[in-house]
């Protein structure tokens, strides 16, 4: 069964405030790559073999992004001018674009395992439900789901029917004929997806749940952000893309000077404690100390006596000297800090 994603990254993203306001969140690097980047590489691997991304806030950055990358799918940008309304205008306004075709939908902020992904998709032709929604039974941060017999939902807030089964991932499978109750949504001034799944409810509609496993992360705020790139550091063995790349224990004590072809460079006296990666045309100062997970992507640059830990450094980062960071998200000369358990 062919299915269109629509991938929805209209929004301004304003937890991560200032830094929003120049840079989209779904562009955001991790170990090189945008979380953007990762979503869709993760929907076309499972399967999906055309998708919309609806924008609006900084979309001229997100079209220059998706011309960059070689995804080889059809991928289209889905305009929403009114995408202040909130996230139920931005889908509403895209899905009222799209074919007949069933339709997978999910924020762009989203990261999920392949697996997750694919036995997802891979129920949306067996479903009789007008939307099914990908339910974690193990997670604890996200929509609650409550459901009765045969993971038939009913409710998405404790109103005392059914039996609660657990949170929603963030991947939702929609017929096109749920449009006019997100439409009716709309009239009624409600503004997210869910409220729209609330009113189908209410009108007898079927909708479904369908247990997912997988480990998956909603990037709202920065601690989830720092919490996601830890996750990735433990998981990923290498990257094609850094200069320096440390797994978990390496321990990399520069005593002289070094300079890489793309032109980052170490000064001596500077200890990387993994992991670490450190991407292109980076500088690093004498006498820094890095990591463990700190992530400095390109054009990075650091003062001397720098110390940095479970810290992302992106958009031409400009760390003075004798700075000392700890879950910390910095753009520019802008710094986000989090707190991660």
């Amino acid at each position: 069964m062919d299915i269109h994603a629509i991938v929805l990254a209209a929004g301004k993203g304003s937890r991560f405030l200032p830094v929003t306001s120049e840079y989209h969140k779904s562009l955001f690097p991790l170990l090189g790559e945008s979380i953007l980047h990762r979503l869709l590489s993760t929907l076309i691997d499972s399967g999906i073999e055309s998708l919309t991304v609806a924008v609006g806030w900084l979309a001229e950055q997100i079209e220059h992004h998706l011309r960059s990358l070689n995804l080889q799918k059809n991928v289209q940008l889905a305009l929403v001018e009114d995408y202040e309304i909130g996230p139920l205008k931005t889908f509403a306004s895209t899905v009222e674009r799209c074919s007949e075709t069933p339709i997978l939908t999910c924020p762009a902020d989203l990261l999920a395992e392949k697996r997750l992904t694919t036995a997802f998709i891979r129920n949306q032709g067996t479903s009789d439900a007008l939307v099914n929604i990908a339910v974690d039974t193990t997670a604890t941060t996200g929509t609650s789901v409550y459901t009765e017999g045969e993971g038939r939902v009913v409710s998405l807030t404790p109103s005392g029917r059914g039996d609660y089964w657990g949170r929603s991932a963030m991947l939702l499978g929609v017929d096109k004929r749920f449009l006019r109750h997100a439409q009716s949504a709309l009239e009624d001034g409600r503004t997210r997806v869910a409220q729209a799944i609330e009113h189908a409810i209410s009108q007898g509609e079927i909708i479904r749940g369908i247990a997912v496993t997988g480990d998956w992360f909603d990037l709202d705020s920065p601690e989830s952000l720092i919490r996601c790139m830890k996750y990735l550091f433990d998981t990923t063995k290498a990257v094609e893309k850094s200069d320096v790349y440390l797994t978990s224990g390496d321990v990399f004590e520069v005593g002289q000077q070094i300079e890489f072809p793309s032109g980052t460079v170490v000064q001596k006296n500077v200890t990387l404690t993994g992991p670490v990666y450190i991407g292109k045309r980076c500088h690093i100062s004498s006498g820094t100390r890095l990591g463990p997970y700190v992530d400095l992507e390109n054009n990075t640059r650091l003062g001397s006596g720098t110390t940095l830990v479970d810290c992302l450094a992106f958009g031409n980062a400009d760390i003075g000297d004798g700075i000392n960071e700890k879950q910390a998200i910095i753009c520019g000369d802008k710094i986000l800090r989090g707190r991660v358990s």
